[in-house]
Parts: structure tokens; sequence; C-alpha cells
């Protein structure tokens, strides 16, 4: 919502789509970092809707959970990361949640190109190879 907040176009758009839905029974997802009284909205009505309409606040997966995740991947693409790659993983790389399952995609093809099973020396070779290099720590 942050991209269309302060261009009338967008706020007229997002209203008349807002309207069209609740019209026709249907649900309307928008998402946004801020919440809609932060938000530098010109449409007072399309402020009065979003200030009306259910809001969740989502929170990154904890650690814990992105590794079993990843891990459940690995198992879904037919191999398996023990503990010491996926130790190796979360220390080199991103740990954003698309770039962790970007990643075990590119672990998978690798391995199966190479016809080597999934070691911390695949993964270091993979990880040197392609982006994701660790920029940033979620």
């Amino acid at each position: 919502m942050e991209h269309c907040a302060g261009r009338r176009d967008a706020e007229v758009a997002v209203f008349d789509l807002f309207n069209r839905c609740r019209d026709e029974g249907r649900a309307l997802l928008l998402l946004s970092d801020q919440s809609p009284a932060q938000l530098p909205l010109q449409l007072p009505d399309l402020r009065s809707r979003l200030n009306a309409a259910t809001l969740h606040a989502l929170n990154p997966l904890p650690e814990d959970a992105r590794r079993r995740l990843v891990q459940r991947r690995a198992r879904a693409r037919g191999f398996d990361l023990d503990d010491t790659v996926l130790d190796f993983l979360f220390r080199r790389h991103r740990r954003d949640l698309p770039a962790l399952l970007d990643l075990v995609d590119r672990i998978d093809r690798e391995s199966l190109a190479r016809q080597r099973r999934v070691t911390v020396p695949l993964v270091r070779a993979v990880l040197e190879e392609g982006p994701g290099l660790k920029s940033s720590q979620s």
C-alpha cells in the first residue's frame, strides 16, 4: 500500500477495487510495511475503509522454524540437509526465507548436475558461483 499512498490515481484504483471486492463478496489482501494510520493517504474514504479492515501483523519466522522449513524443502526435493550443512548455510547465506528456499533449489540442481551428495563443500561451491551471498541477516 505504501507504493500507492500519496498518488491519487493509485488510491482511487485501490478504493474502486476495494469496493468491487466487497460488492462481489470477495476477499482482498493488501500489504504494507505501515498501518493505514501511518500511510500518507489523500483519499479520506480509502483511509476509512482501510482503518475498518481486519489488520494482521506478520513477523518473520524464528530461525528454528526457518531451519525446519528449509529441511522440509530439501526433503521434498529428494535430499537431506544434515545439521552441519544447515549450520554452514545459515552462517554463510542470507537468512530471509525466499533466499533460503531459492538456495535449496540451486543446491538440488547442482547436486544432480554434479552427481554429488549435498555436503558443505558442495554448498560452498554453489554459494561462490551464484547470487545470494550473505549481505544481511534477517
